[in-house]
């Protein structure tokens, strides 16, 4: 029989903001929907792993001590899990991109797109990145 025995995730939301928040949900109710019907790993013959990156802390916008980068990225880590102050692969915090259950992998220094990318700015498929999650895919971990 075919079927699937492993889930990986790279750097994908999988929780929704809080409620409380005060952030407009981007999934429009979707993470909500997912995680009442299948919450965490929720198949007990799928492995699940999921992988963020670790490179930049968010901070709010009024931060006197941070970068326009860190004030924009915590912007975005607002939308995703209602605070600007958190870690993640500048698109996806990693307090969002992990489930319950599941393995959860943090790649130190690892950002969410190639855009901007440069011999010190690693993304999730570049040389030196892929080698540190590929196992999980192969189940060679």
């Amino acid at each position: 029989e075919v079927g699937v025995d492993r889930f990986v995730s790279l750097g994908s939301p999988h929780l929704p903001p809080p409620k409380d928040s005060g952030v407009f949900d981007q999934s429009r109710g979707i993470l909500d929907w997912l995680n009442d019907i299948a919450p965490g790993a929720f198949h007990a013959d799928v492995k699940y792993v999921t992988i963020c990156g670790k490179c930049i802390k968010g901070s709010r916008f009024d931060a006197k001590d941070s970068s326009v980068g860190e004030k924009a990225t915590g912007q975005a880590y607002k939308q995703v899990c209602g605070s600007a102050e958190a870690w993640g692969d500048g698109v996806v915090p990693v307090t969002s991109a992990h489930l319950s259950g599941a393995v959860q992998v943090n790649l130190q220094g690892i950002y969410h797109s190639p855009l901007g990318k440069g011999k010190e700015r690693l993304w999730y498929g570049s040389d030196g990145a892929v080698e540190q999650w590929v196992n999980h895919v192969y189940g060679d971990d």
